[in-house]
């Protein structure tokens, strides 16, 4: 299949930033970069590119935008347990995406933004603000993600969709099960959903937690 100019002109500016990421540290595939820390955590940076939508898509200004031909960036934090266990234990990824990490926030978001699409092809302009926010935003707020433990601290200040339950499977990956337990049962509390609840005790079982109750 032939690939749009969006993705060509998306192409050919990855491999201008190549050079750039790889200088960080990093090695890329497709539209995603990762960087493996000293704690066996990965780094993911994505770039995401607008939808199409089908003609007669009604758009709506700040609720569904046209974003075709334009990209954001994506950035994570990958933990291979986090992963596996919510997964129902498949294999860790030898290439993480971002989909898959545990802390995600978009590139933008890091300087107080909600969100930044930038427009196709880019321009010399857009390649220079691309960097500026890598080394200013993205690469410092990483770094500071080295470890299970930041991981840990970040999850705790709520930079996460489900901190309890990501807190909950790495401490029982480090033995910490009482801990792990009672952060199952919060989360179990905080829930009025019985089908939530049934998941956290199959995910306890597969922890090695035993069976949890309220």
């Amino acid at each position: 299949m032939a690939k749009t100019e969006s993705a060509k002109a998306m192409d050919d500016l990855q491999s201008q930033l190549r050079p750039f990421f790889k200088e960080h540290g990093f090695r890329m595939r497709a539209r995603t970069c990762n960087r493996t820390t000293s704690d066996g955590l990965t780094h993911v940076v994505n770039f995401q590119m607008g939808r199409f939508d089908p003609p007669g898509t009604n758009f709506i200004a700040g609720f569904r935008e046209d974003l075709y031909g334009s990209f954001t960036v994506n950035v994570g934090v990958y933990v291979p347990e986090i992963a596996v266990a919510q997964h129902y234990w498949v294999k860790p990824r030898v290439f993480a995406q971002e989909v898959d990490c545990c802390i995600r926030v978009r590139l933008a978001q890091l300087s107080g933004e909600s969100d930044v699409w930038w427009k196709l092809p880019a321009d010399e302009r857009a390649t220079a603000n691309l960097h500026l926010r890598f080394e200013r935003d993205a690469f410092p707020y990483l770094s500071r993600l080295q470890d299970r433990e930041s991981v840990l601290q970040e999850l705790d200040r709520g930079g996460s969709i489900a901190p309890r339950i990501y807190r909950a499977i790495i401490l029982a990956a480090r033995g910490e099960l009482d801990s792990a337990t009672e952060l199952l049962k919060e989360q179990m509390k905080s829930s009025n959903s019985a089908k939530h609840s049934e998941y956290l005790r199959e995910l306890a079982k597969r922890l090695g937690l035993g069976q949890i109750e309220l």
